[in-house]
């Protein structure tokens, strides 16, 4: 009898003490993480799954704390799918009602910078959002040796250059907070795995470096924005380097003048500037806008024809393709050019 009644109370000291721990876990104790975590809670998530989630991004510091605090409390039979941001500091109970109301509570903002967009107009948006746009543009520019050795695909960026053409057009989530140089370590995170490596050792087979190509990509960007027509004006632009011909880029010459022009006149395809590939032969000194997936690819893999020669319809947005310059002139009048 003694025997079982030690037992009883072992029993109930030891449920105690686990009912004490369970208790101070939830109500006394939150993650580790050091800053606002976004999270997403998708539909038809259960407890167990969102606890994993939780404990995944260092926001509570046991999965089974929440599950349990969730099942016999009345706000956690009603959590919620959605977008929320939550602070490092929440208790399990905050949690768990924050996700019960279901408020999303996104700090986070969403910035889309379109393919072909410059430094300048990428530095535009930003501010436009909330953010140091100038201090953005000012790194982008003229980016610090510590940004530059992080990526090898810059290590034969050009002394001087900026980091145009490699600023990666996306949609990218950024909280407030974020600072300019982070914002362009991400964009550059994200070239860094558009530009994959097969592509990288197919441009080295010909003696191609990465800003050659990027540069090239971001000419086509500029020039012609149907996907399936660029891998062809590709083709052009390097049967024109391969015969010492100029490119002749209006985009190159947009690029210079600030403006995009449908066509330009004599005078301006004589002015005097390196970007001008009318009176330069060939590639200009770098990337004049940042190119997208689609420019890049093409301008790796270009496809092989005996073109020379492009033009571009303003009214039917067809592009128009001659093997001579005969040719050319001929669909320039029936194209009102």
């Amino acid at each position: 009898m003694k025997y079982i009644l030690r037992l009883v109370i072992i029993i109930v000291i030891c449920g105690m003490c686990v009912w004490g721990g369970a208790r101070f876990l939830v109500y006394n104790t939150h993650g580790t993480a050091s800053e606002n975590k976004t999270i997403t809670i998708p539909d038809g998530a259960t407890i167990q799954s969102i606890a994993v989630i939780l404990e995944k991004e260092k926001l509570i510091v046991n999965k089974w704390a929440f599950v349990l605090y969730a099942r016999f409390s009345d706000s956690g039979k009603t959590l919620k799918a959605g977008t929320y941001t939550i602070a490092p500091h929440l208790t399990i109970p905050d949690i768990v009602v924050l996700l019960s109301q279901g408020k999303s509570k996104r700090r986070d903002k969403i910035i889309t910078f379109p393919e072909g967009w410059r430094i300048e107009q990428m530095a535009e948006r930003l501010t436009a959002h909330g953010f140091d746009g100038d201090a953005f543009e000012k790194i982008a520019r003229t980016p610090p040796e510590y940004i530059r050795a992080q990526f090898s695909f810059l290590k034969d960026l050009p002394e001087d250059a900026s980091l145009e053409g490699y600023l990666f057009p996306d949609t990218y989530n950024f909280l407030p907070e974020t600072a300019p140089e982070d914002i362009i370590v991400t964009m550059l995170k994200n070239f860094d795995r558009k530009f994959t490596k097969e592509m990288r050792d197919h441009i080295a087979q010909f003696n191609q470096s990465i800003h050659e190509a990027v540069t090239l990509a971001s000419i086509i960007e500029r020039e012609v924005h149907v996907d399936a027509e660029r891998p062809i004006v590709s083709g052009i632009f390097y049967n024109r380097l391969h015969n010492n011909m100029p490119l002749g880029s209006d985009a190159t010459l947009d690029y210079i003048f600030g403006e995009s022009k449908i066509k330009h006149t004599q005078k301006e395809t004589q002015v005097d500037s390196p970007y001008n590939t009318y009176k330069n032969i060939g590639l200009p000194p770098g990337p004049i806008c940042n190119p997208g997936e689609s420019a890049l690819r093409a301008a790796v893999y270009p496809a092989k024809t005996d073109y020379l020669y492009f033009l571009n319809n303003a009214q039917t947005g067809e592009t128009v393709f001659a093997r001579t310059h005969d040719e050319h002139v001929a669909n320039k009048r029936r194209n009102g050019l």
